[in-house]
């Protein structure tokens, strides 16, 4: 489970990841979706509700760890897709825009026991193409893993 603030939006979603971590490195596969609270998609006002889905791969480098926290600097890249459903189509939805992101990323995550942990952490993302603003900027992410 995952929440993240961009902008003024809160956006809810889930994803799975699956990797290889040494003491310094990581490298995971993920599946992620995002349910914007405010959506902020192509349709502007006229979207009653949006969605995301992206999936792709992180590197990460670990350069501190204290305790149980471990702090790391990563990059997402991914292939995103964003789906849209209008007030003047409700009974279906489309697919807006797609195309690779990129989000360099510093996290911080307390692990509790082996396979479990929370995350919180700052990001900056933008999609490289198409390029799509509405998807760039900063924020915050908060995780349960």
């Amino acid at each position: 489970m995952r929440s993240v603030l961009m902008g003024n939006s809160l956006n809810f979603g889930g994803g799975f990841s699956i990797g290889a971590e040494t003491p310094a490195f990581r490298f995971e596969y993920y599946l992620q979706g995002d349910y914007f609270m405010s959506p902020l998609g192509t349709e502007g006002t006229a979207a009653a509700l949006e969605m995301d889905f992206e999936t792709g791969i992180s590197l990460g480098w670990k350069f501190l760890k204290f305790w149980n926290f471990d702090v790391y600097i990563a990059c997402d890249i991914g292939y995103y897709m964003q789906l849209v459903q209008t007030h003047y189509q409700p009974d279906g939805i489309t697919i807006g825009f797609n195309g690779i992101m990129l989000r360099p990323k510093l996290m911080t995550e307390l692990n509790i026991g082996k396979w479990y942990g929370i995350s919180i952490g700052v990001f900056y993302q933008f999609p490289l193409y198409p390029y799509y603003d509405r998807y760039q900027g900063v924020g915050i992410m908060v995780s349960i893993l």
